[in-house]
């Protein structure tokens, strides 16, 4: 079902002036009807894995969150012929702060909103994007390298392999809704092939699809995959890296030229200020300039007929 893995890519970009603001949202879209109750699940493992973050506990608690009534906006422009260049763009670190969602919703869609699931706000804005029309993924925390805290219930190379499932379960299902993950931080997690295996087989056999965010060049993602034959998508352009309006501007053009040049691509980006005041006019604008705007779903839905990437080095003894 998932898209092929590929290599990053460097993409020199010109300079030019394509970020003006396009023509107004049109009309709002009904919101999907009816009222979300968290899923229950073994709430001794989630209070055992979260024990560090038991705001999560209290919101689980909860029956049931009224959907929000800020609806996704259409675009007001037709859109391109159907073989344009799909684009995907994903909002990481949601949970955290009901401002930094607030600003995520005023972008328009369609994106990918990934929730962290130790967040304060992590059920609540798991089901309000989720009726809202929203797709959402979970963003697991993963062992960064050096000294950097990836948060409660962080994914370690070190951990056995039945710590590991079980911490992937909990985290899934502390957002209700999820169609995938991907990961937080996470670089010296990443580079470890047996517990990349371990993380993308437990997604994989859940039905969900996995992002590979690329937070080191070295990511064992795609040997991992072959591994357990699972196909992933990657991570093909981080947007602001530097909080700069100019610079995030240019990532998107650099984003554009090679979703032109592979037929598709995948961003992700932050809540920020900044970010969103570069990111919402380029999203308004994006269909006018031949781009089709998609979820990652939607995205490894029509792309997924190309053939899975083969592991070019035998694979180590895994846990």
């Amino acid at each position: 079902m998932l898209s092929p893995l590929r290599a990053d890519k460097t993409v020199a970009v010109p300079e030019a002036a394509l970020f003006a603001l396009g023509a107004a949202a049109g009309l709002a879209v009904a919101a999907v009807a009816g009222l979300f109750s968290v899923v229950s699940a073994d709430r001794t493992a989630l209070e055992t894995e979260f024990a560090a973050s038991p705001i999560v506990m209290e919101r689980l608690d909860t029956p049931g969150f009224a959907r929000r009534e800020d609806p996704l906006r259409e675009f007001a422009r037709a859109e391109a012929p159907a073989r344009k260049p799909l684009i995907a763009v994903v909002i990481d670190d949601l949970g955290l702060s009901e401002a930094a969602y607030e600003r995520a919703q005023r972008l328009p869609g369609p994106i990918t909103l990934s929730i962290l699931p130790y967040g304060e706000h992590a059920v609540s804005q798991a089901l309000s994007a989720t009726a809202a029309g929203y797709e959402v993924i979970a963003h697991v925390p993963l062992e960064p390298d050096g000294n950097e805290d990836a948060g409660p219930g962080a994914l370690r190379v070190d951990q056995p392999t039945e710590r590991l499932r079980a911490l992937i379960a909990a985290h899934v299902r502390a957002v209700p809704g999820a169609v995938g993950a991907n990961g937080h931080m996470g670089s010296r997690f990443t580079a470890d092939r047996g517990a990349m295996r371990i993380l993308i087989e437990e997604i994989d056999r859940r039905g969900l699809l996995f992002l590979d965010s690329r937070t080191t060049a070295e990511t064992a993602a795609p040997q991992a995959a072959a591994d357990v034959g699972a196909r992933i998508l990657t991570r093909d352009v981080f947007l602001d890296d530097a909080d700069d309006r100019e610079a995030i501007r240019e990532q998107l053009r650099a984003l554009e030229s090679l979703a032109r040049e592979q037929g598709f691509a995948i961003a992700i980006a932050h809540p920020r200020a900044e970010t969103v005041a570069a990111l919402g006019p380029w999203l308004a604008t994006a269909p006018s300039r031949g781009f089709k705007l998609v979820t990652l779903t939607e995205l490894a839905a029509r792309t997924g007929s190309a053939p899975a990437l083969v592991a070019s080095t035998p694979a180590p003894a895994l846990r």
